[in-house]
């Protein structure tokens, strides 16, 4: 002990005392805040896919990046595509087409029940519909351009931009058309309906 204190004689005067200036104690309703905002914090990581739901389309490629070579995964990809991007729901089917023929190779039960159609059978189907409506779609704009008062023929024209993925155009159509009858309740309720 008489070794430290010959070595550091000064040792009071190297650590001067400094008087605090915050309290220890803090008031009441600032320990409730801190502990609600500690709370929230938490709960906002431990929810934060409940409460910012990601977009379908993240979602799918998630599923892509956790299962990359099953094709019921690139097939829903492709058919969120569908209305947004034909090429990508193109290549997307390309890709299912060719893990499906990988996975029938690969099973040794060539005779299953209830197996569905290839994916790009399945994408060939979806052009050939796509075709079919955009064949009567010009049939019905000539009828339209004859007949210019044809009800009938609008509201053929709405369904048809509505199944071709043209919401924007269908909605144009059956506002027209409610506007020049807005007794006919049946115009009034496929409109409430597209909203």
């Amino acid at each position: 002990m008489k070794l430290k204190h010959a070595l550091f004689p000064y040792r009071l005067n190297l650590f001067p005392h400094f008087t605090r200036k915050i309290t220890a104690s803090f008031p009441i309703l600032t320990k409730i805040f801190l502990i609600l905002c500690l709370l929230l914090f938490s709960l906002f990581n431990l929810l934060q896919d409940k409460i910012f739901a990601p977009d379908m389309e993240k979602k799918l490629r998630r599923q892509i990046l956790l299962w990359p070579y099953q094709e019921s995964v690139h097939r829903n990809l492709a058919n969120y595509y569908l209305f947004f991007n034909a090429q990508a729901a193109k290549n997307e089917y390309l890709l299912a087409q060719d893990l499906y023929f990988f996975s029938l190779s690969a099973s040794n039960h060539p005779n299953l029940l209830g197996m569905q159609s290839s994916p790009w059978q399945s994408w060939l189907e979806i052009e050939n519909q796509r075709q079919r409506l955009e064949s009567q779609l010009y049939k019905w704009q000539v009828v339209l351009a004859g007949f210019p008062d044809f009800q009938y023929a609008k509201l053929q024209l709405a369904n048809l931009y509505y199944q071709l993925g043209d919401k924007d155009k269908a909605l144009e159509i059956l506002t027209t058309l409610c506007e020049e009858n807005p007794h006919r309740s049946d115009y009034l309720n496929l409109l409430q309906q597209l909203n």
